[in-house]
């Protein structure tokens, strides 16, 4: 009845998980005989590539964002592949130049990490706070406006909206997926998956797996390469 109503498994599975709790209950105050919902089994999930940007169509996002302070927000979230929300904590003391690493004191879950700075994005920062944070700003946040002295995720997702749209893209643009991008151009690069997971933050290994994108062309060379 549920698959009918074409809902989503993560919604089935939980109220599965629902109802098996409530007659693991009812058991144990002996209201029902018998656990009959003990034979429910969850849908196993179905697993998704992440979309994720090329460099082309990362140029144009870029291009679309009018707003200084988050396009560079965007292009350090592709080039760390920092969450959202660790970029709009960080603070000024977290970003060491003289080693070109960021700290990330309360990632996911609370854990630290340190995410390396490639030369690019070295000078992408230094430029931004040469230019274009507001210099009279007692915030100790690194990317910080003039009204508030931070940044919301909210904002910046309303601007990544706006940019996806003025860029005719088919999807829309998230934080999300800037970082999905960070970690398939490390896939690319081939970068073996438990270095990508330390520089995301996961906890998992698994978890980084879904970045392990197979595109045509590398199906074409794999067939192809029977021939040889």
């Amino acid at each position: 009845m549920l698959l009918l109503k074409q809902l989503a498994v993560a919604t089935i599975n939980r109220k599965i998980q629902s109802v098996k709790s409530l007659f693991k209950w009812a058991l144990s105050k002996k209201i029902i005989n018998n656990n009959c919902a003990i034979h429910l089994i969850p849908l196993k999930p179905q697993t998704h590539e992440r979309h994720y940007l090329t460099e082309e169509k990362l140029q144009q996002f870029s291009q679309h964002i009018t707003h200084p302070t988050i396009r560079v927000i965007a292009q350090f979230i592709a080039n760390t592949g920092l969450r959202i929300s660790e970029c709009t904590q960080l603070l000024l003391s977290d970003v060491d130049f003289e080693q070109c690493i960021v700290h990330v004191l309360h990632g996911k879950g609370d854990k630290s990490r340190v995410v390396p700075l490639n030369h690019r994005t070295v000078l992408l920062l230094k430029q931004y706070l040469q230019t274009i944070r507001p210099k009279n700003s007692n915030s100790l946040y690194f990317f910080a406006l003039a009204k508030t002295g931070s940044i919301s995720p909210q904002y910046i997702n309303s601007v990544f909206k706006k940019a996806s749209h003025e860029m005719q893209h088919p999807q829309l643009i998230t934080c999300h997926i800037l970082r999905h991008t960070f970690a398939s151009n490390l896939v690319k690069h081939n970068v073996h998956i438990a270095i990508i997971q330390k520089l995301l933050g996961h906890a998992n290994v698994r978890t980084t797996s879904i970045y392990m994108h197979t595109d045509f062309q590398a199906l074409q060379q794999a067939v192809h390469s029977l021939e040889s």
